[in-house]
């Protein structure tokens, strides 16, 4: 396969991972919020942080168990 589609592939992947791991998260913050009933500031920043740092995660564990 070609490098440059190979990178593009794995650019996909890593925004779609993202882009879940935003809607998980913010699921969760959501649900936080309505049980507790309290709206605290700076849940956007956070999950951003989390979801980069868990997508970043699962592409890593994609990317060291692909076979070559």
């Amino acid at each position: 396969m070609d490098v440059i589609m190979l990178n593009i592939l794995f650019f996909l992947l890593y925004a779609l991972l993202f882009i879940i791991c935003i809607g998980i998260i913010h699921f969760i913050f959501t649900i936080l919020e309505v049980t507790k009933g309290v709206e605290r500031p700076g849940y956007g920043v956070l999950t951003g942080i989390l979801a980069g740092i868990s997508s970043s995660l699962i592409m890593m564990l994609i990317i060291h168990y692909m076979p070559i």
